[in-house]
């Protein structure tokens, strides 16, 4: 595949990424518990995210 395509689908991942991380720091600061029920879509997000860091990042 392109190099291109490979870089394009990293930098995706990497604003997935922060975009849950964004979002579970949020939580916390409003004072948020560990019984909020969208805090496990929060942790799918995170690692969809981590997902598309690591696999892109070895085809560059």
């Amino acid at each position: 595949m392109r190099h291109q395509f490979y870089l394009i689908l990293h930098l995706i991942g990497v604003i997935v990424l922060f975009y849950a991380l964004g979002g579970l720091s949020l939580h916390t600061v409003t004072g948020g518990t560990r019984e909020f029920p969208q805090r496990r879509w929060a942790m799918v997000i995170h690692g969809v995210g981590m997902m598309l860091v690591l696999i892109p990042g070895f085809g560059l």
